[in-house]
């Protein structure tokens, strides 16, 4: 919340800096708020905060405490979950990935290099013998 002048096409004042600074902080998809704004909202929505801290901002003179809105309840912990799940995943495709290396290099090694070699029959007709 701040002054917010419109001229035409044209808006600016301390409301909108602070908007757009608060957009920087925020995470791709995000909503992040200032504290005064939080103050205004805090009991009235449903929604989980995480508080940021004071953030020194371009052109506002004061810091800023900002606040990250967490989609939906119990978002936190949500995130700490997801977070370790992707940990999970990137081992298991790092353990998929040798897994197929080690693979491979065992068929290679058997056949080039444990595999009994192939006996030819030269002719068939030293193979062959006349039984008495």
């Amino acid at each position: 919340l701040g002054d917010v002048i419109q001229e035409g096409e044209r808006i600016y004042g301390d409301g909108v800096n602070i908007a757009a600074r608060m957009e920087g902080l925020a995470e791709g998809g995000g909503i992040c708020i200032s504290g005064t704004v939080y103050d205004a909202i805090e009991a009235k929505l449903g929604l989980e905060y995480e508080y940021l801290g004071e953030q020194e901002v371009k052109n506002i003179d004061k810091p800023v405490r900002a606040y990250r809105v967490l989609s939906f309840p119990g978002a936190a912990a949500h995130r700490v979950i997801r977070a370790k799940k992707h940990v999970r995943r990137k081992w298991l495709g790092f353990l998929a990935t040798v897994a197929v290396l080690v693979l491979g290099a065992a068929v290679f090694i058997w056949n080039f290099y444990l595999r009994l070699p192939t006996v030819e029959i030269v002719s068939e007709r030293k193979t062959e013998f006349s039984l008495p």
